[in-house]
């Protein structure tokens, strides 16, 4: 029994499920809240760090802004170009919530926990996606971020319950 449980334990973190494994033989798994979860924290809190590295990145603003510009403009209907008067807006807005953040691990765990409790959480594809170019240009991050984040909807759109 004692193996069976070191391999469902090492078979969980293998796999990236979100239970804990048992600690007793009588005592169920428990489901482990996204926001306590400590891959998707450390995800989150990694892109955060590399979004705050980036900031002073035009390249990364530009990608990251028409990603989110297109995403807005196709829920609201708006199907006009946006003008380079919009872009600037959204990048100052984009780039004040980041440093509302805060810059330090605390202040980005804060967030994380906060948009991992309430919104749509990553598929494992886009997790895939974004960390491999987090390790990339400033550019690549922000388009594999942006789309995770605006086209696919995760730490944007409500969570479904």
């Amino acid at each position: 029994m004692k193996s069976a449980l070191s391999i469902l334990a090492l078979a969980t973190r293998l796999t990236g499920c979100h239970q804990a494994p048992p600690t007793s033989k009588s005592e169920p798994a428990k489901a482990v809240s996204p926001e306590r979860d400590p891959k998707l924290l450390a995800f989150c809190i990694d892109n955060l760090r590399r979004e705050h590295a980036c900031f002073d990145d035009d390249t990364f603003w530009e990608v990251f802004a028409t990603l989110q510009l297109n995403a807005v403009g196709e829920h609201v209907g708006n199907t006009g170009a946006m003008t380079p008067e919009d872009r600037k807006r959204a990048i100052g807005i984009m780039k004040n919530d980041l440093l509302e953040a805060g810059t330090t691990t605390r202040g980005y765990q804060t967030t994380c926990e906060t948009m991992l409790k309430s919104t749509q959480l990553p598929s494992a594809q886009s997790i895939a996606n974004v960390v491999a170019a987090r390790k990339k240009s400033c550019a690549e991050f922000a388009n594999a971020y942006g789309t995770m984040i605006f086209v696919e909807g995760a730490f944007r759109n409500p969570r479904a319950h």
